[in-house]
């Protein structure tokens, strides 16, 4: 799946903004996908899980004072984990998806690879 498949999926079960959506491709060497899954239930709440395609959509909290939701969609195939994530910002821009970002990839250091 590319990321404008992960995008519309993410789009379709929790209706975001495509135009909001910020992604992320990630290499990354031995990450299953249950590793994935208690990484992520650590981050924040999953809404949507499909175990034949892999990917999860999870709610992760971000911004200033960790306030502001984000909705993240993962896929993982071949090593590469696709991110897809979508904030709505208030009257101040707080950054939401640069620092679940930055969460997701300190959460996952010991995993990615540099390509």
């Amino acid at each position: 799946m590319d990321k404008l498949e992960l995008n519309s999926l993410l789009a379709n079960i929790v209706k975001v903004d495509l135009a909001k959506v910020k992604n992320i491709e990630l290499n990354v060497i031995g990450l299953t996908f249950m590793k994935l899954r208690d990484i992520l239930i650590g981050l924040g709440k999953i809404y949507y899980e499909n175990l034949d395609t892999q990917i999860y959509i999870v709610r992760i909290f971000g911004g200033g004072l960790k306030k502001n939701p984000a909705i993240t969609a993962f896929q993982l195939e071949n090593d590469v984990l696709q991110i897809a994530i979508s904030a709505n910002e208030g009257l101040i821009n707080q950054h939401t998806s640069e620092g679940v970002a930055y969460e997701i990839k300190k959460s996952l250091e010991g995993y990615i690879t540099e390509k």
